[in-house]
């Protein structure tokens, strides 16, 4: 086999691969690429919600607790979103309660004649 033949094979040899149309990843079922692209959109717009939420309610936080908030979010997108979320819900249903308390606290005044 002369040097000349020997390039030309490893020529062709690339050239015949590369004519085959791609096959997509078989490694990785199309399904299964479409479920896990989808979950990925599900996390991915689950911390865009709660950093929306963030935003709105600035007002309601302190700056350190809003910057906080923030960097847990865009560090741990589901996990710090989820936590979020949670703690948002929570609060906002003990608010309720403790603006009533007061008003149930207070003595009744009676007509004392």
């Amino acid at each position: 086999m002369t040097t000349l033949s020997a390039l030309t094979e490893l020529a062709v040899v690339p050239a015949a691969v590369m004519s085959e149309t791609p096959s997509p990843n078989p490694l990785l079922p199309t399904g299964y690429d479409i479920a896990f692209s989808a979950i990925a959109v599900a996390f991915l717009s689950l911390a865009v919600w709660a950093l929306v939420l963030l935003v709105k309610r600035q007002d309601e936080v302190s700056l350190t607790e809003f910057f906080l908030w923030i960097a847990v979010i865009l560090m741990f997108p589901f996990f710090g979103a989820g936590v979020y979320l949670l703690a948002r819900g929570r609060r906002r249903r003990e608010a309720p309660a403790q603006q009533a308390e007061p008003a149930l606290a207070e003595p009744t005044t009676s007509a004392q004649g």
